[in-house]
């Protein structure tokens, strides 16, 4: 893969962590900011989950990295109305002036309900929680085709293609690892000796630690 391809491709990587960990750790926002949001058709899809018998949880994206997040309490839930069509009808209401029509859809799925079970153990699959739809896509076609390069490419640093392959789909940081070490140092592209399995496992080592650190970092200055 030739440099510029590589650090393309790494960049997309870059913003679809970014885009990703926004939808993991979504910024807190009061409910007029999701009545804004409607009104400036910022969004078209507002999920409202259940969460407790007198509260709901409400999540909805207004573009590339901006999740949004709420938990709305009722003081008293209508007869025989649950937690999510009682605030599917308050947002119906406050949104009347609207020429009376709600110019958005409702979804009573948390959308990070299927990140349970192998999603959460096999970091590779979390593609499938970037909010940006075209990102999302691009990431996946990236990953294959850098699946393809390790597999096809004749000489590796690594001891061999299998240590990358491991590294990309169990952990998932194996993918910018490996663009910044084929087959010569991105940074240094005169540096294409040899690196054992060890190097492999440090190199996705740290990009995973450089997540770990974005993630932290995000959760605390939202």
């Amino acid at each position: 893969m030739h440099r510029s391809l590589r650090s393309l491709a790494l960049l997309l990587l870059l913003a679809a962590v970014v885009d990703l960990l926004s939808n993991l750790v979504p910024r807190q926002a009061p409910l007029r900011d999701l009545l804004d949001d409607v009104r400036a058709g910022r969004t078209s899809v507002i999920h409202v989950f259940y969460t407790a018998p007198d509260a709901v949880g409400v999540r909805w994206t207004t573009g590339f990295a901006d999740d949004k997040e709420l938990t709305h309490r009722f003081e008293t839930l209508p007869a025989g109305e649950g937690g999510e069509a009682a605030f599917e009808a308050l947002v119906r209401k406050e949104l009347a002036g609207n020429g009376g029509g709600v110019p958005v859809a409702f979804d009573r799925e948390d959308p990070l309900e299927r990140l349970g079970g192998l999603s959460a153990l096999v970091p590779v699959l979390y593609w499938r929680f970037i909010s940006t739809t075209w990102l999302a896509w691009a990431v996946l076609v990236a990953g294959a085709t850098i699946l393809v390069d390790i597999v096809v490419r004749a000489r590796l640093r690594a001891p061999s293609a299998g240590y990358w392959l491991t590294a990309c789909l169990v952990f998932g940081a194996g993918f910018p690892a490996y663009l910044w070490s084929e087959p010569a140092a991105l940074w240094r592209p005169t540096a294409d000796g040899r690196i054992g399995g060890g190097g492999v496992v440090g190199r996705t080592a740290l990009w995973a630690a450089g997540v770990v650190a974005l993630a932290v970092t995000m959760a605390a200055t939202r």
